[in-house]
């Protein structure tokens, strides 16, 4: 009895210790898509402004300390990073598409990554108020025997016959019409 309580307890730790592991790792993600999703929006409403102009007033540097009034041009055009070091050459209206596009899917991740806390959360709980420990090597018990399911199975039949039957009616009826 000794020996399978402590490996009892050792499951229960190994558990333990997996779920907070888990769980600081869904932390992790939600903050590195959480800063996905701030950085694309802030993205969005400065290509809102370009979007507007052809050009844009501003100062360029020339050297570490020096600046020179300028504009910039062709601000319509943007180069959006599409991943593994390629580019794609978009319109402002475009890339604000392709932002959105991107803080929906790190909308989505979130909430994935919210209910996968919930769980984990859940199972953390379930194991601290011992809700299974009653019922651990319990005998489970059938109320059933084959008669009986022999008889429940002839009526299932019966029945699904009947329900087919009447959804071949609806059909014929509804082709009358």
């Amino acid at each position: 009895m000794n020996f399978v309580d402590d490996i009892r307890k050792v499951q229960r730790a190994l558990l333990d210790e997996a779920l907070t592991k888990g769980i600081q790792r869904n932390e992790e993600q939600c903050k590195i898509w959480t800063a996905y999703k701030k950085n694309h929006q802030k993205v969005a409403e400065t290509l809102q402004i370009f979007q507007k102009d052809l050009y844009v007033n501003c100062m360029i540097p020339i050297g570490k300390r020096a600046l020179m009034k300028g504009k910039l041009i062709h601000t319509n055009e943007i180069l959006a990073s599409l991943g593994d070091g390629y580019f794609a050459k978009y319109s402002a209206s475009g890339a604000i598409a392709l932002c959105k596009r991107r803080v929906q899917r790190a909308e989505e991740m979130l909430n994935n990554l919210n209910a996968e806390r919930d769980l984990y959360e859940t199972r953390m709980m379930m194991l601290e108020n011992n809700l299974f420990d009653d019922f651990v090597g319990g005998e489970i018990i059938e109320y059933w025997n084959e008669n009986q399911i022999t008889e429940w199975k002839k009526k299932h039949r019966e029945r699904e016959r009947k329900y087919h039957q009447k959804l071949v009616k609806l059909k014929q009826e509804e082709k009358k019409r």
